[in-house]
Order: structure tokens, then sequence, then C-alpha cells
């Protein structure tokens, strides 16, 4: 990827601007939103009390066959057992979707920023993926879908490199009744970048391989993807084998009640060089999760909910990780005008 790829990632696309302009004439709806979580959060066999405020804004503008929208929020984490222990996270994102007749394109944008404190380490990175999706309908229940996009992530504050990657998936998908099922052919090229480490050279790998989707809505909601692909490696002969897979289930149980149960899990073949081990692969998004989610409506505009979970992002080091499990109160308010 070269540095003109990674200037439209740390900088939003001129687009959002020209947009922002010109929705006098659209119907543009503005939101807020506060959300408050308290619990316990066990790690490294002691227990914490975590707290999470957050706050979100945004707003979205549509019309018959357009739709934008834009949001950004900000969230810290405090384990008040262990003040040395704390976490901060700036998120933002804006989707712009277009339909004409039997196409329809979106273009998606998101740019993230996490910084961690364990103890005396310290972790920090920024990371950006802007993807174009394109979906072409040749029968009313059939439809072609392909995608393409770029990603970048600058590790440089813990592990000094940096991760560029642009990557291309297509592939067919079909309605039947409430479901949606997709199969999908993906391939990705990454460089991984040394910063200010003269002894390193850029590394270059490729991942290539299936991607299955299903999906149902109906009076339960499910969602199951499964990404299975070869890894080739620089310097490494035998490609290895990348696995992803993420599960979500959700019911109904009453007007206001709702469950829901949702699994993430990212495994990485072994790609570690021998003679150059500090350049790691490690996707632009790491996080393996599991967590069950009770919850109700207490109003239009207020949801309290329960979460009992773990997380764990994966740090290209392995001498720490940020993993955790919990069990969360959390209350969320959210406005819109």
């Amino acid at each position: 990827m070269t540095t003109k790829n990674t200037d439209i990632l740390t900088n939003p696309p001129w687009l959002f601007l020209l947009i922002v302009l010109l929705t006098g004439t659209l119907k543009a709806q503005f939101f807020t939103r506060l959300q408050i979580e308290s619990g316990t959060a066990l790690k490294n066999g002691g227990f914490y009390f975590v707290n999470r405020p957050s706050i979100r804004i945004g707003q979205q503008i549509k019309s018959p066959n357009f739709r934008f929208n834009w949001n950004a929020v900000y969230q810290p984490e405090f384990f008040y057992s262990n003040p040395s222990v704390l976490g901060q996270r700036i998120n933002g994102q804006f989707s712009l979707l277009n339909q004409c007749k039997n196409l329809s394109a979106l273009l998606h944008f998101r740019s993230r920023y996490q910084n961690y404190k364990i103890e005396s380490e310290y972790y920090a990175w920024q990371s950006s993926d802007l993807t174009l999706n394109i979906n072409y309908y040749s029968a009313p229940l059939f439809f072609w879908t392909a995608s393409a996009g770029l990603w970048y992530r600058d590790t440089n504050d813990f592990d000094r490199q940096k991760l560029n990657v642009y990557f291309g998936e297509i592939g067919p998908s079909w309605l039947i009744g409430s479901s949606l099922f997709q199969l999908q052919i993906y391939h990705e090229h990454y460089t991984l970048i040394p910063v200010s480490i003269d002894s390193l050279r850029r590394k270059n790998g490729q991942r290539m391989g299936v991607d299955l989707h299903l999906e149902q809505n109906g009076k339960y909601i499910f969602s199951a993807r499964y990404r299975l692909l070869l890894h080739f490696h620089q310097n490494r002969l035998q490609p290895a084998t990348d696995q992803e897979i993420r599960l979500l289930l959700g019911f109904w149980l009453s007007s206001n009640w709702s469950l829901l149960l949702f699994s993430e899990f990212i495994k990485l073949g072994k790609v570690k060089n021998r003679y150059e081990p500090e350049l790691l692969y490690l996707p632009i998004n790491s996080t393996n999760r599991i967590f069950a989610r009770l919850s109700t409506d207490l109003s239009k505009r207020m949801e309290a909910y329960l979460r009992l979970g773990h997380e764990q992002e994966q740090l290209i080091r392995n001498n720490e990780a940020w993993q955790f499990w919990e069990i969360i109160l959390g209350l969320k308010w959210q406005r819109k005008f």
C-alpha cells in the first residue's frame, strides 16, 4: 500500500465534507446517546471494580434512494481497585448508501484510537479502514456482492510497526424466505512496516480463502460467519491456516425483554519468523469475545441491561494481554432530535 492510501485512511475523504454541506434538501436527524456501565472484572486472578461511561453523537440523513450517517464515541475505562490499570477508546465512522434500480453501493469509513495502561506498560494504537461494497440484484432473491477496501494500523508506541492492507471479496448471495446465505472468495495483501528499527525490513504476506455467512431474521435473530484462509507469509515455504468465527443469537422474551448471545473468535496460524520475530501479523479487528446480554426497555429512550462475558484484546506481543471476565450492569439513554 502506498503512502497515498494511508493518507486516505488517516484523513476522512472529501466526500464526507461535501455531503454535510449539501444536506439541506434531505431529511436529517441528530441523536445523542449516553451510556454508563458498572460492575466487576476478574483479571490476573484479582477482582476489579470497573466503570465505563461513554457518549455517542451522530446524525442520520436519508431520502428514498440515499442514506448517510455518521457518529463518534468516547469511552474511558476505570479499574478502581488498581489505578495503574485503565483504558480509553475514541471511535468515529460514517456510511454512505446509494441505491439505483438493481444496484446498490455502500461506502464505509471508520477510525479508532485505543490506549491501555497495564502496570508500567503502555499500549496505544490507531487504526482506520475504508470499504466499498456493491450489491447487484440479478433476480429478486439472488444478488452478487463485491467489496474492496483498505486497512491501516499504527502501533508505533509499543510494537514499533505499521500495517497496510488492501483486500477484495466477491461472491453470490441467496434470499430464502427470511434467511440470507452468502458464499464469497476473499483475498488480502498486507505489508508490515518496522518503525525506527534499522535492522528490520518490510514484510509482505497474503491471505486468501472462503467466507461463509448465514443470517436468519424472524421470530429470533441468528447470524453465523466462518472464514477459512490460507496465510502466505514472506520467507515461509508452507502456508499457515487462519480461521475466524462469529456467532450471534437473539431472542425477544417479551415486548420489553430480550436476550442476546454473541461470540467472536480469531485463530491465526503460526507465521512467526525466528530471524525477525518482532514483525508479527495481526488483523485490524483482533478482539476475541463471548458474552450474554439480558436487556429491558424502561422507556422509549432508556434501556437497562446485564452482561456477563469475557473479552481479550490480542496485543501483538504476548508478554501481556488485555483480557478479563466481567459482570456488568448498564444503562443507556438515547434521544433523537
